[in-house]
């Protein structure tokens, strides 16, 4: 009894030792292939010897484990026959792989969101992501079909549950459904993509998108507050994306005096030549200043429209156009009107004092 303890003991010990080599040899060696890609600038070979390790040596950790437990079983108990061990392999090994497969997707995206952002790879931010969640489908139902094929699971089983429940749980998920359609659509036509700014007028929903999930959008307000919003809302609201605008409408209506009568065609003539060389305005454009009404005041409207379309950059073009308006003005002598209001005295008032 002793001999035979002694020697699965030393197997374990065999075991042990022989797996920390093995992680030790092929972390040396992977590093070393890590160290001569990344010299040679090549990213996407780096990044395979990157994700591997970890679920190799994992792998290797299971495998032993196991061998190693079933050796220690089969030792104290005679009868113990466990036949399937391969299966437990074979198990281990698919899911090692699905692993490693998700670990080099999950670094292959994160190298094409930095080299999009650099401008050294043609696809933006949305078709990342829609690549990024049907490789993690793929990969999902790649190891689903395949852990039941080792297990010997029909997939009659996976058909027969589908007819059976498939009534009940469309009906009691048809919002998720209508949202993950939602998303879907969203990927497939790109109305907007992430780092857009959106605006679904009906529902009062305005701000930049932060994430494209599955079910809902993350939309950052310009308060700073988040906003989660189900994808299904995009497919029945109209939505519009500012962010993709090609010029952006500077409109402005400015009140003169009606006592400026005699330069006001002056001042329209002078405001249209400003206008026209302005180096911010773009002169493919209308640039309209016209007399449009009367109310309180003469009623100046100016309409152009701006080839910046970044807040910032608008507002400074705005900026300067409102200054050099003025500057119109004082050159003429006029001035913008503010709200009056007529008192109506009679012919004669009698003012009656005290002394």
């Amino acid at each position: 009894m002793i001999e035979v303890l002694e020697r699965w003991q030393e197997k374990t010990l065999f075991i042990v030792v022989a797996v920390v080599v093995f992680n030790f040899l092929a972390k040396r060696v992977i590093s070393r292939l890590h160290t001569h890609f990344e010299k040679r600038n090549e990213p996407w070979i780096d990044s395979f010897f990157q994700a591997i390790y970890l679920p190799v040596s994992v792998y290797t950790w299971f495998f032993a484990f196991v061998y190693a437990l079933n050796m220690i079983l089969s030792h104290i108990f005679s009868d113990w026959t466990f036949d399937r061990i391969d299966r437990v392999f074979i198990v281990g090994a698919i899911l090692a792989i699905a692993w490693f497969v998700m670990r080099w997707k999950k670094a292959l995206i994160r190298l094409s969101i930095s080299k999009s952002k650099r401008h050294e790879l043609a696809w933006d931010r949305g078709r990342i992501d829609v690549i990024d969640k049907l490789g993690t489908i793929f990969v999902l139902f790649m190891t689903i079909l395949l852990l039941m094929e080792v297990t010997d699971r029909s997939m009659n089983t996976l058909i027969a549950f589908g007819g059976i429940g498939g009534l009940a749980l469309a009906i009691a998920s048809q919002e998720i459904i209508g949202n993950f359609f939602g998303g879907f659509m969203i990927y497939m036509t790109h109305p907007f993509s992430v780092g857009d700014w959106v605006k679904v007028p009906s529902q009062n929903i305005e701000g930049h998108v932060e994430e494209i999930g599955w079910y809902m959008t993350r939309i950052r307000t310009f308060a700073k507050r988040p906003i989660y919003v189900p994808n299904s809302t995009f497919a029945k609201s109209v939505v519009e994306t500012p962010s993709r605008m090609s010029n952006r409408q500077l409109k402005e209506t400015i009140g003169l005096r009606y006592r400026d009568v005699p330069v006001i065609k002056e001042v329209i003539s002078d405001l249209k030549q400003m206008l026209k060389v302005h180096p911010g305005i773009d002169q493919g454009l209308p640039v309209l200043v016209h007399l449009e009404g009367f109310s309180h005041a003469l009623e100046v409207t100016i309409s152009i429209y701006t080839i910046a379309t970044d807040t910032e950059t608008y507002s400074d073009v705005k900026q300067d156009v409102l200054l050099k308006v003025i500057e119109v003005l004082e050159k003429h002598h006029a001035e913008m009107a503010s709200p009056t209001a007529v008192v109506e005295i009679p012919d004669i008032v009698k003012v009656r004092t005290t002394g």
